[in-house]
């Protein structure tokens, strides 16, 4: 009866939970390449094999968020009233050689430098319009990478394997560059907070920005059930729920331990196995 209905409910709920996570982006958006490709390559051997690209481009994102809450409070007060400062990123927008023109001429060295990468269309224009808010919230942040990335004396490394004191360092030195009391305390406590999770997403490259995107509605749609439920239910979905993510540790756990005793066996024996693997399996199920 209603039990049953919710059992499977919720089984369905898990099972499309699992699936969404183990789905893998199509690649075709990423392919484009950015700033933070650039960035990538560059650091790569500098920050070691433990930090995979994917890691990298999450951390930058952690980076971005945070400029934009402290400069921008995440894009929410993108004009300021008292000077030419403008965007996402509050960039000084008036004068010859400002900091936007600045972040432009370093953002086309930067793909300069790089073999068969040309300056993205978009950042043509902006050399002639001059105007951070006709750019996209990525297309500003890759303005503000380029910009610390290409001052000489900058050190991305921290930053880029995650260290929050790191990121504020360059923050300081190299985007606001003159602080004051009342900058540095709002940049500490932006950056002494987790990202915020809506604003994130804007920053994460695409094939993590589908994932990230599916996890905030699962979330939301987990929430919205979850508050609809009785106490009694509640408790069922808890321990089914636990129970499914057993059975996923338990199965990894095996699919482990066999790849292990593969790795141990001889070739030829290793042949014969993958010869048996092949063979369809007979399953029986119980009457």
């Amino acid at each position: 009866g209603m039990q049953s209905l919710l059992l499977s409910l919720v089984l369905v709920v898990i099972l499309q939970l699992w699936a969404t996570q183990a789905m893998t982006m199509p690649l075709t958006e990423s392919m484009k390449m950015s700033i933070k490709d650039i960035i990538y390559k560059k650091y790569k051997d500098r920050i070691g094999n433990d930090v995979s690209r994917d890691d990298v481009f999450n951390n930058i994102a952690r980076f971005s968020d945070r400029v934009s809450g402290i400069e921008s409070s995440y894009g929410t007060n993108l004009i300021n009233p008292d000077s030419s400062a403008r965007g996402e990123f509050q960039f000084l927008t008036k004068g010859e050689g400002n900091a936007f023109q600045t972040g432009l001429t370093r953002l086309q060295n930067a793909y300069g430098l790089m073999d068969g990468m040309e300056l993205p269309e978009w950042a043509k224009l902006a050399m002639d319009h001059q105007d951070p808010l006709k750019l996209s919230p990525q297309q500003q942040e890759e303005v503000m990478l380029a910009n610390i990335y290409m001052q000489k004396s900058s050190n991305l490394e921290g930053m880029l394997q995650g260290n929050d004191k790191a990121g504020l360092d360059l923050y300081f030195k190299y985007h606001h560059t003159k602080p004051d009391p009342a900058t540095v305390t709002r940049a500490q406590e932006y950056f002494g907070k987790e990202p915020n999770k809506d604003n994130i997403i804007a920053f994460l490259p695409d094939t993590l920005r589908q994932e990230a995107m599916q996890q905030a509605q699962f979330d939301r749609d987990m929430e919205a059930m979850r508050s609809n439920m009785s106490p009694q239910e509640t408790q069922m979905f808890n321990d089914l729920e636990r129970e499914g993510q057993y059975q996923q540790q338990e199965e990894m756990r095996q699919q482990q331990q066999q790849l292990n005793m593969a790795q141990q066996l001889q070739p030829e024996m290793q042949q014969q196995l993958n010869m048996q693997q092949q063979q369809p399996i007979a399953t029986t199920i119980p009457q």
